[in-house]
């Protein structure tokens, strides 16, 4: 299964951000994740999961969504097998707190 975040779906050019902290809540298999989202003009610079009540597998899955998103800048990622539903989200974390910055798409 494959996740887009928001500022995933934006193709061609060079996509600016506004700077700002950014929080977005996603619902895992055991309850709420809350995520704060450290932007620059030019992308994500740290993410920091702030609450959530997954297991330590769960847990471990989603630091390794994080280091995938910082390492790479790439937003198309698969769920980590055996937390499909912590993945999710994660992501959906991700996007809700992306969707309050305000992005556009220089040519």
């Amino acid at each position: 299964m494959s996740f887009c975040v928001l500022a995933g779906c934006l193709t061609g050019g060079q996509v600016l951000y506004t700077p700002g902290v950014y929080e977005g809540c996603g619902r895992g298999y055991r309850g709420d994740i809350r995520v704060q989202v450290f932007v620059s003009k030019n992308g994500i610079e740290d993410i920091d999961i702030l609450e959530n009540d997954e297991d330590d597998y769960a847990a471990a899955a989603m630091e390794e969504l994080r280091d995938l998103v910082l390492d790479t800048g790439d937003l198309y990622l698969d769920a980590v097998s055996g937390a499909t539903v912590s993945s999710s989200g994660f992501l959906q974390a991700m996007d809700e707190a992306l969707s309050k910055c305000v992005m556009t798409r220089m040519q």
